[in-house]
């Protein structure tokens, strides 16, 4: 019987539901949260050890994942941070929090993290970046309507 190493893909699922921002992740991919100046990490970073890549959890590591879930408040004026530990590793958390600060536009303040990652990081880079402006609107739709056209076309693709 042929035999394969294990891999797996780490997941962050991110769903709104009112003012409530529901997550489900495994691995070490993570999300931030800036509210007021201040960046909070949303969900635990999944390493079997600390200052090691191995991971606790993946998808595809084993049959009956249960991922780790968490729920919190939204606020207009809450900024995201979806990404990949490409992205993460390559940043202190001050240098993420400026950025999604004083960025004014979700897709590319994600771009340039990710951008920036990929030229100087050692692992893959991925980041969604949302903005939430108004408790009756989705806040992914609301960063997608105020998108330029070329940002939101990448979206579509």
């Amino acid at each position: 019987m042929l035999r394969y190493p294990k891999s797996g893909a780490t997941l962050l699922i991110a769903e709104q539901r009112g003012a409530r921002l529901d997550l489900a992740w495994a691995g070490d991919t993570i999300a931030y949260r800036l509210r007021e100046g201040l960046l909070e990490l949303m969900t635990e970073v999944g390493r079997a050890a600390a200052g090691s890549n191995a991971l606790d959890a993946a998808v595809g590591y084993e049959q009956g994942l249960e991922p780790r879930t968490a729920s919190f408040d939204i606020k207009p004026g809450d900024r995201f941070l979806l990404c990949t530990d490409g992205v993460w590793e390559t940043y202190a958390d001050d240098e993420i929090a400026e950025k999604l600060a004083t960025s004014f536009n979700a897709p590319i303040a994600a771009d340039r993290l990710v951008s920036q990652a990929a030229r100087t990081g050692h692992d893959n880079a991925s980041a969604i970046v949302v903005f939430a402006t108004d408790e009756e609107r989705c806040p992914l739709l609301e960063t997608l309507l105020t998108a330029p056209k070329q940002a939101r076309q990448r979206y579509r693709e």
